[in-house]
């Protein structure tokens, strides 16, 4: 069994955590210095922190996570090793009566804090009313014309247009014409 220190964090985990700050690190353009500097953390603790041989408290991750732009989740997940899937077409489709379609991915894509949905809507159809969650929601239209009601606002969009609003506002989707649409859910 692994060892855990102060915060209940595997020691085995922090060579992952050491490499997604290294990772980021480098992707924002920073030396070990200039991230020393936007935190309390020493450059030589940033350095056996990058190379999984200081398993830091769990306020010290924080501590980075906010000066590299990222989450805690992002750096602490638990992620699998990538994985491939084939979905097959009917094992994604859900037809509902009122002339939705949608391709919901959500029973095989692991990371539940997003859904990627693909709708076909048939003219004058539309989704219920809803308030999704505390998150945020992103519609692009592949095809035809959709109007969308977010709060007290109608948005009329046409191919190739996007729509991007908090999941918490209540909303529906009509189809002004035949309509296919991708839409992502992101949970925060």
């Amino acid at each position: 069994m692994a060892s855990e220190n102060f915060d209940g964090i595997p020691e085995k985990r922090m060579g992952i955590v050491g490499k997604r700050v290294h990772a980021l690190r480098l992707a924002r353009h920073m030396s070990i210095e200039d991230l020393s500097k936007k935190t309390s953390v020493s450059s030589v603790t940033i350095s056996n922190i990058e190379k999984g041989v200081y398993s830091p408290k769990l306020s010290i991750i924080l501590e980075i996570a906010r000066a590299l732009d990222t989450t805690i989740v992002y750096l602490v997940e638990d992620v699998e090793e990538p994985q491939i899937f084939k979905i097959d077409r009917e094992k994604q489709r859900l037809v509902s009566e009122k002339g939705v379609t949608l391709h919901d991915f959500g029973h095989i894509i692991l990371d539940k804090r997003f859904i990627v949905t693909v709708m076909e809507m048939e003219k004058g159809s539309s989704t219920m009313e809803h308030d999704s969650f505390d998150g945020r929601e992103f519609i692009h239209l592949l095809s035809g014309e959709i109007s969308v009601n977010v709060e007290d606002k109608t948005i009329a969009l046409k191919e190739g247009d996007s729509l991007y609003f908090h999941g918490s506002y209540r909303h529906v989707i009509n189809a002004v014409k035949g309509s296919k649409l991708i839409f992502i859910s992101v949970y925060t």
